[in-house]
């Protein structure tokens, strides 16, 4: 498994109202286009992995919860999942960090997550590498 950088949920590109609109509205059946931080590029790389609607995405975040992992290490996890997905791929760059804080809070706005992440949190990663463009 590739070394990736942290997790750190200030690097998210998401608007304040788009977040929150998000986690307020999103249904699972909708369109995996529908989640900030996922642009037609990441969308069509998504959907090659069998991720086509938000509720899928959502399950891929959930198979990282295992009882064992925190908060922190839950989104680290689905972060590093995201990146492997569309490493090697147009969509390489996407912004791996905005599509976790999206789902990550939408999750604990629906009481389905306890999320213990303070904005600067930064985990032990290897590698410098930032993604901070969307796609």
């Amino acid at each position: 498994m590739a070394a990736y950088p942290a997790y750190v949920p200030s690097r998210s590109a998401g608007s304040v109202d788009l977040i929150v609109e998000f986690c307020r509205d999103a249904l699972m059946t909708a369109d995996i286009l529908t989640t900030p931080g996922v642009g037609e590029k990441c969308a069509e790389v998504l959907r090659g992995n069998g991720i086509d609607t938000v509720g899928q995405l959502v399950g891929q975040f959930l198979l990282c919860v295992d009882g064992e992992r925190t908060s922190v290490e839950v989104c680290q996890a689905f972060f590093n999942k995201l990146k492997n997905i569309v490493s090697g791929t147009s969509s390489s760059r996407a912004n791996a960090h905005t599509i976790v804080f999206a789902v990550t809070n939408m999750l604990a706005e629906r009481n389905m997550f306890e999320c213990h992440i303070d904005s600067d949190v930064k985990l032990e990663a290897e590698g410098d590498n930032d993604d901070s463009s969307d796609e």
